[in-house]
Order: C-alpha cells, then sequence, then structure tokens
C-alpha cells in the first residue's frame, strides 16, 4: 500500500499532517535507487520513504495540497517563505509585468537569500 506523511523540513520529525512541512512517499512500487548517483539515492531514500523535496500539508479528509518545492523554501524569522508566494504578490502590482523569484544560496549563517528578476514595462531590474 503507497502512503503519505508530513515531515518537519528542518529536523525530519514527524509533524502534524494539517501543518506545512515536506512529503515523502512510500510504496511497495517505489524506486530503489537513482542509477549510478549513490549520493543521491542516499539523500533522497531513507526507511523506505521516498524524499523528492515536495513541499505541503494534508488536510482532516486526507487530501494532499503540494506548495512547493524544498529548494524553493526560504527560512526567515522562523517563517517558511515560498519563492511562488512572493511571486504572488509581486506579480499583483500593477507596474509588473513579469517576476520570477529564486533562493540563490544557503548558508548556517543565512537561511534563505531572495534574488528577484522584475521586469516593469518601462524597465527591466534585478533587486
Amino acid at each position: 500500500m503507497s502512503a503519505v506523511r508530513v515531515i518537519d523540513i528542518q529536523t525530519g520529525d514527524d509533524i502534524q499532517p494539517v501543518e506545512e512541512g515536506e512529503i515523502p512517499a512510500t510504496a511497495p512500487y517505489a524506486m530503489q535507487r537513482y542509477h549510478d548517483r549513490p549520493e543521491v539515492t542516499e539523500a533522497s531514500l531513507s526507511d523506505g520513504w521516498i524524499h523528492v523535496g515536495d513541499i505541503g500539508r494534508i488536510d482532516e479528509d486526507g487530501y494532499v495540497y503540494l506548495l512547493g518545492r524544498k529548494s524553493n523554501v526560504i527560512i526567515t524569522g522562523g517563517m517558511n517563505v515560498y519563492s511562488t508566494e512572493v511571486e504572488e504578490v509581486l506579480d499583483k502590482h500593477s507596474d509588473i509585468k513579469e517576476v520570477a523569484v529564486m533562493t540563490l544560496f544557503r548558508h548556517a549563517a543565512v537561511s534563505g537569500c531572495i534574488q528577484q528578476g522584475v521586469q516593469t514595462s518601462q524597465v527591466s531590474r534585478t533587486t
């Protein structure tokens, strides 16, 4: 039988399904390894669970909501900020034509850094 669960992004501990976290999956037909990539296999498989970096939550009825990717989460001020959420806010501005937000790096002292590429109708800039 296949299953999913929700775990804390930083600790890997199980958390309440209604909370946001990483969603690993398991199934009897799941992959066993990445071909010729032992380091990726080790990082992705743990006790029969596959960790592909999906972030989301599971509601009280068992529906899974995918909110983003672990690689696109910026942890700042103790909160998880998803690049897609920042894009949605910036995209609502009337002077912004296109926007792309991504994490540039992670460091022990700095949880994340946001790079915003913003194109307006008059000028293109990166901040």
